[in-house]
């Protein structure tokens, strides 16, 4: 008897603690942190071992004055990355400098480790770049983001095609589900009426692709429901029973006849208006057109519906982030002409 009553219990036992495994929330994407090297001449790491040997040095880059001495810059910073032998392999300045924590990870799939810099220009936020190097004995910059501050390094071998032309650095987070390295970078995905939406762009390079990894990544719904939660029932109605494309009046873009009187626009109807499109674009960029066009089908005007689809559709399509990656597309953009 209490030799059924213990196997019971343990049957309960172990049925309770599949359920509370079957409810336990799927681990989240942990964001690789990052570490400030040097601020503007302020050194805060002058030396940082890395894995395999390798070592960065941290000092103020040193300038050639017209007589040809050198002097320090006293706000700028230099990272000098040296392999096992002590030889440098690679130097990198500029305004402020960050050691990623996905340092020492396989960040671009070709089986060797790697060295993740980012780095500002101006201290407004603005116009941030990272560089990825490969540690190894010869080390190479392999991938770099950002035209501006000092992303190209000094390697004449930099390959060109491989540096992104964006103002915004990279984030990298450590997919929970397998271990990978998946970038993220950002789209202006839409700019019109006077405000710009700005979208997630995530992606993986492998052995010198971008893959796309958008259905990897669940930070599209957290945007859309903010999105959401801006609109209200009453702001909806008289969006609805407004003509956006009126906007565009008397700008040759817009075809049809324009009205005599400006229909008055205030902060509460772009809110509106800006909430809908967000919702319509995050849909698109996490690879779920119809729900895009399914948002616009119910809250955009018909009288204007045609268009901003088109404009959303070219965005994605032809600019932007997704485009220099070559990331895979919808099929509607064969609807599209270049």
């Amino acid at each position: 008897m209490r030799a059924g009553r213990l196997i019971l219990s343990l049957a309960l036992i172990l049925s309770c603690g599949l359920e509370l495994a079957a409810q336990a929330p799927a681990p989240a994407d942990a964001k690789f942190p990052e570490q400030t090297l040097c601020s503007f001449g302020n050194i805060l790491v002058s030396r940082r071992a890395l894995d395999g040997g390798f070592s960065l040095q941290v000092q103020r880059p040193l300038l050639s004055s017209r007589n040809g001495e050198k002097t320090e810059d006293a706000r700028g910073c230099e990272v000098i990355l040296q392999n096992p032998s002590g030889d440098t392999v690679y130097r990198y300045a500029d305004g402020e400098i960050w050691l990623n924590g996905a340092t020492g990870q396989d960040v671009t799939g070709d089986g060797i480790p790697d060295l993740v810099l980012k780095s500002m220009s101006d201290g407004t936020g603005h116009y941030e770049a990272t560089m990825i190097v490969s540690l190894e004995a010869h080390a190479r910059p392999l991938w770099g983001t950002s035209l501006f501050g000092g992303a190209q390094g000094e390697l004449p071998d930099f390959p060109r095609d491989r540096l992104i032309a964006t103002e915004s650095g990279m984030s990298f987070l450590r997919n929970a589900r397998d271990g990978r390295v998946i970038l993220i970078g950002s789209n202006d995905a839409y700019d019109r009426s006077g405000f710009e939406i700005s979208v997630a762009v995530p992606f993986e390079l492998v052995a010198g692709r971008a893959l796309d990894s958008s259905s990897d990544v669940g930070n599209y719904e957290g945007a859309i429901a903010e999105f959401r939660s801006a609109l209200t029932p009453d702001q909806l109605s008289r969006f609805q029973n407004s003509n956006p494309g009126w906007d565009d009046c008397p700008d040759k873009s817009y075809s049809a006849p324009c009205p005599p009187t400006p229909e008055p626009r205030d902060d509460a109807y772009r809110k509106t208006e800006r909430a809908i499109l967000g919702i319509s674009i995050n849909y698109l960029y996490s690879g779920r057109p119809d729900l895009a066009w399914s948002t616009l089908d119910e809250m955009w005007p018909a009288s204007d519906r045609a268009r901003t689809r088109a404009d959303i559709l070219d965005n994605f399509c032809h600019y932007g982030l997704r485009k220099q990656l070559k990331l895979q597309l919808v099929p509607d953009c064969a609807t599209l002409k270049n």
